[in-house]
């Protein structure tokens, strides 16, 4: 277990960690694909009072070259997505659970090279707990995910949501606020970002800067659109009482298959990282070179998750080679039937009609360049195929 004298951290499930979210964090928004839902719990009352939703970036082409030097592959990295704590909680919590989730992480996921997570969405907003618990300060990028809405914080998410939810046919978005809401305010702010290297190897891809204070980087908020701009109302909201997130034997906290999992990790048995599909490479005639035990070990060999997912879905060239996911129990095939007309710069064509279009020249010269088995057309190398 790891624990303070406070707190301990454990797997929770994903539908406790959402509810949880749900009605703590700012957003209201849980993540519901993060990788890892890290429950933080009292001690003495055994009662679920954090949690911490670790995952990857919302955008699909992060670039994870923009914190370390280094290339390491997408499975080797988290980012806190979301964190709460319930508002009963002391005034270090945030830092004690914090510390807590990286030791969990460095104990059960040896694969987690680097940590990433943001902060500032707001005035005071600095990100005190990454600095109490030595994370590294990169600098910050523009945001216009935060609102207010009649007085109430609102991420950008939910405000699509109820958008998209409420709205009348044709109605655009300022017209939709003007009509349901007296105030409303779409804010640009920094967002300060902090990376935590696990890996002591990695080096930051600058020199990290000194945290940032309301002294050095101040206002944390740089524009802002009124959508409307009346009165904002007296909002009165029926008093709730804070629910109760128990640890109890009875309650299903854990899937099996966490379970599971979790006590191979604590045996200190091999974890496949990553997908757990093993992943086949095809020269270009279809013979097969090598078989990799799983996208990490294709990544370590210069290959990227989404390249090889593409290509293998597609029947595609990616890097000059074709590539076929299998699961972990199945033997590849030492051959794979290629059905293609031709393949120019490791793009594959299926029609005469497309390569006379890409390259400006007439069907009948590339049928005739394909009956003598031309090497080039128009300076490009090609690979002719059984279509």
């Amino acid at each position: 277990m790891i624990s303070n004298k406070k707190y301990f951290v454990a797997l929770v499930n994903s539908s406790k960690a959402c509810q949880f979210t749900t009605y703590y964090h700012y957003s209201k928004q849980p993540f519901r694909q993060a990788k890892l839902n890290l429950g933080v719990f009292n001690k003495e009352t055994q009662q679920l009072v954090g949690v911490m939703q670790w995952g990857r970036s919302f955008s699909k082409d992060i670039k994870l070259e923009r914190y370390i030097k280094e290339d390491i592959d997408i499975n080797q990295y988290f980012e806190l997505n979301r964190f709460c704590m319930a508002e009963n909680e002391g005034k270090n919590s945030e830092s004690q659970a914090l510390s807590l989730g990286i030791k969990y992480i460095k104990k059960y996921h040896p694969e987690i090279k680097l940590l990433v997570s943001y902060s500032g969405r707001r005035e005071g907003k600095y990100g005190y707990i990454y600095q109490a618990t030595n994370w590294e300060y990169l600098g910050y990028f523009l945001s216009n995910a935060f609102w207010n809405i009649d007085g109430i914080e609102k991420h950008t998410l939910t405000v699509q949501q109820e958008f998209q939810k409420h709205k009348k046919a044709n109605e655009d978005l300022k017209s939709y606020l003007n009509r349901t809401h007296s105030y409303a305010v779409q804010t640009w702010t920094k967002q300060f970002i902090y990376i935590q290297r696990l890996d002591k190897h990695l080096s930051p891809a600058i020199d990290p800067l000194p945290y940032p204070k309301p002294s050095n980087e101040f206002p944390i908020k740089t524009k802002e659109i009124i959508y409307c701009n009346g009165a904002i109302p007296d909002i009165k909201t029926e008093e709730k009482e804070a629910p109760l997130f128990f640890f109890e034997e009875d309650e299903p906290l854990f899937t099996p298959h966490a379970l599971r999992r979790q006590a191979r990790r604590e045996r200190g048995e091999k974890i496949h990282i990553g997908t757990r599909n093993s992943v086949a490479q095809y020269d270009l005639s279809g013979k097969l070179e090598t078989t990799y035990l799983n996208m990490t070990e294709a990544a370590k060999a210069g290959y990227h998750y989404d390249g090889i997912k593409t290509a293998s879905k597609n029947n595609t060239v990616y890097k000059n080679k074709f590539f076929r996911l299998y699961p972990m129990n199945k033997i590849p095939l030492n051959n794979i039937e290629l059905n293609y007309f031709c393949i120019i710069n490791e793009k594959m064509f299926f029609k005469a009609k497309d390569v006379a279009e890409e390259f400006h020249i007439s069907r009948q010269a590339v049928y005739a360049s394909k009956k003598r088995q031309g090497k080039f057309i128009n300076g490009c190398a090609v690979i002719w195929g059984n279509l």
